[in-house]
């Protein structure tokens, strides 16, 4: 995974659960923390992150930190989600595909369908490198489709 040269103001929306935060702390660190001539990050960075637990938070002092730290980049926006530790208002478990919708509602009210473009979008993108959607095995669209 490469953060794009050609245009430092791109949005990064990142999901992850446990330890698949990993690859995107090396995004983070490239975006804040790396003094960098050819990229200097001007975008827009989300991570949400959902674990069970508040002690399976990898990262968490660093990605908090950066939101004071680095008070120029006002664009980040750092989500955790602790399944078994937070309820949703029914009483429930909250997961981090609850998060997304809770910051899509606030950000964007208007977009109802916001799910199914995403789906329409990976699709192409899914084919051109020759994956194929398997039950279980890109969870990404399952994630989606799940808030449709």
């Amino acid at each position: 995974m490469l953060l794009p040269k050609d245009d430092p103001a791109t949005t990064h929306i990142m999901i992850a659960t446990g330890t698949g935060v990993a690859p995107y702390r090396g995004y983070l660190r490239r975006m804040f923390m790396e003094s960098v001539t050819i990229f200097q990050f001007r975008g827009l960075a989300w991570l949400f992150l959902g674990v069970a637990n508040s002690d399976s938070l990898l990262y968490d002092q660093e990605f908090s930190n950066y939101l004071q730290d680095y008070p120029q980049q006002l664009q980040f926006m750092y989500v955790t989600t602790l399944s078994r530790e937070q309820k949703n208002r029914n009483g429930g478990k909250v997961y981090v595909q609850d998060r997304i919708e809770q910051v899509r509602r606030l950000h964007w009210p208007e977009k109802q369908n916001w799910a199914e473009e995403i789906l329409e979008k990976m699709t192409p993108m899914r084919e051109q490198q020759g994956m194929q959607e398997v039950p279980g095995f890109f969870p990404p669209a399952k994630c989606f489709r799940d808030l449709l």
